[in-house]
């Protein structure tokens, strides 16, 4: 083997850096939404503990979210304010 099967074309290290520099930026973008339907799925003891999972996911706290709160309506304004907003 030559000294030329050993060298690293410059292609190949712009695409590593490229890929690592997209996961990155993916993750940064991607943790806070999965730290908050995390936090979401937590009982009201374990919110303020720094545990990525709950050790018993908590599916009730979106029934009450229907339940407690006219959900529907809040959405439905937020669409329509969206979209008069985009339209200008």
């Amino acid at each position: 083997m030559g000294l030329a099967a050993r060298v690293i074309r410059p292609s190949v290290v712009r695409a590593i850096v490229s890929y690592t520099a997209l996961t990155v930026i993916a993750w940064c973008a991607l943790f806070p939404i999965l730290w908050a339907v995390s936090g979401s799925l937590k009982d009201e003891g374990e919110v303020t503990t720094p545990t990525l999972f709950p050790s018993h996911p908590q599916w009730s706290n979106y029934r009450e979210v229907f339940d407690l709160m006219p959900f529907w309506r809040m959405f439905f304004n937020s669409v329509l304010y969206a979209g008069c907003v985009s339209a200008g």
